[in-house]
């Protein structure tokens, strides 16, 4: 689980990786005289917080914490996004590819990029180690979106070069 923790309100941003960010919080808290907020946690691990750091790294203060501005906000809400659509009535999350031998772009469910060489469909979730189970997570309006419902493969060109590719 990759989490984002800000210390106070305007305070910097830490971005790591713990089995739980709720008690990594309040491992942190103890040595910290701000109070400090889980303000977000994604599924991913040590390789997407190292891609996390490296994207945000002209924002970096020092080691794992981050200046809370716009850019650094904003980033934070594109990670936590799910895209999907309705198939049947029910919400299916969305993974983009730029083309078809490319990976997608991170699961919602188990933080990892896929690799789907084939077309452009349905597929079943079956991406988690059972250390990480996530049978659901919810999108910015609320749509809660099942990891049993799978996941939607979709191409699209227009996404920028490199996306998939490391």
């Amino acid at each position: 689980m990759i989490y984002f923790i800000q210390a106070g309100d305007n305070g910097p941003i830490k971005i790591g990786h713990a089995k739980n960010a709720r008690k990594r919080r309040n491992n942190l808290q103890v040595g910290n005289h701000e109070k400090l907020r889980l303000i977000a946690s994604i599924p991913g691990g040590r390789n997407r917080e190292r891609e996390i750091h490296r994207d945000l790294e002209v924002f970096c203060d020092r080691g794992e914490w981050f200046h809370p501005n716009g850019e650094v906000f904003d980033y934070i809400g594109r990670a936590k996004r799910i895209d999907y659509e309705f198939v049947d009535g029910v919400p299916v999350a969305i993974l983009w590819r730029r083309h078809n031998h490319v990976l997608t772009a991170y699961c919602p469910f188990c933080g990892e990029r896929h690799s789907h060489e084939g077309e452009d469909g349905r597929y079943e979730a079956a991406c988690l180690p059972s250390r990480q189970r996530c049978r659901s997570r919810k999108s910015k309006n609320g749509t809660i979106i099942k990891r049993a419902d799978g996941y939607i493969i979709r191409t699209n060109k227009k996404l920028p070069m490199g996306f998939g590719e490391a």
